[in-house]
């Protein structure tokens, strides 16, 4: 029997940490970095997350024009997972909410 797999869909400025080492065999991406999913996603929705990483990377780009020069690189859809408001701290928030501005989408909102 065959099981079925949930594929979690990304929408632009979802917050996302590599749990995976060099995806493309980009060693500054390694496990436990984050960024923001910045474009939607390439390969027909199934194959490529462009992500703002919140470091800049060797040979990393601007996701054409989505984010700032250097931060950017596609990584498998495999290779990331949501970050969930649980796991962000004050400082956080302040770079997410700098990094929204920079993508013009809303704002950070917190609790209920």
């Amino acid at each position: 029997m065959h099981e079925e797999q949930t594929v979690t869909l990304y929408s632009v400025g979802d917050r996302v940490e590599l749990i995976d080492d060099c995806p493309d065999d980009n060693e500054d991406l390694v496990i436990g970095i984050c960024g923001t999913v910045c474009d939607e996603d390439i390969g027909g929705r199934d194959t490529w997350v462009p992500v703002c990483w919140d470091i800049a990377v060797t040979r990393g780009h601007d996701c054409n024009g989505k984010c700032e020069g250097g931060h950017g690189w596609n990584v498998p859809r495999s290779y990331i997972r949501l970050v969930s408001l649980a796991d962000i701290n004050d400082e956080d928030i302040a770079d997410l909410a700098e990094i929204q501005t920079m993508l013009g989408i809303g704002g950070v909102c917190i609790g209920s």
